[in-house]
């Protein structure tokens, strides 16, 4: 498995192609928490771009797979489970860059903080509209 599009794509965002200035690296990481806790990590990442995004450009990189969704699995192997950013409960929105992982229906997706800022979170009548 190469990740070498996954290392251009880190390389580009550091030398300003993607957004330039700070880039929050949260790969696979939503893969071995809950939806719950996932869903405090984006509250966080959204509230922490209200800071830091006025002063600097800030990207932020997610894993997602477009396919396949365990989001309401409630229990994750230690390989952690297939989430679908683009499905309840999490609904972002299309992001400014989509790239292959390795994986058939991996991705990383990279997010200007400004969008991501204007993203509703609380998904409780459990649509994506």
């Amino acid at each position: 498995m190469s990740y070498q599009s996954v290392r251009e794509t880190i390389e580009c965002s550091q030398a300003g192609g993607v957004g330039g200035g700070l880039v929050v690296h949260a790969r696979h990481l939503m893969f071995h928490l809950s939806p719950d806790d996932n869903l405090k990590l984006l509250k966080n990442l959204f509230a922490m771009a209200l800071e830091v995004a006025p002063s600097m450009d800030v990207t932020v990189m997610l894993s997602t797979h477009l396919l396949q969704n365990e989001n309401s699995k409630s229990y994750q192997l230690a390989s952690g489970h297939k989430i679908n950013l683009f499905q309840y409960p999490y609904c972002l929105p299309t992001p400014d860059h989509l790239v292959h992982d390795g994986d058939s229906d991996l991705y990383m997706a990279l997010y200007d903080y400004k969008a991501l800022n204007k993203t509703r979170v609380d998904h409780s009548d459990r649509s994506c509209l």
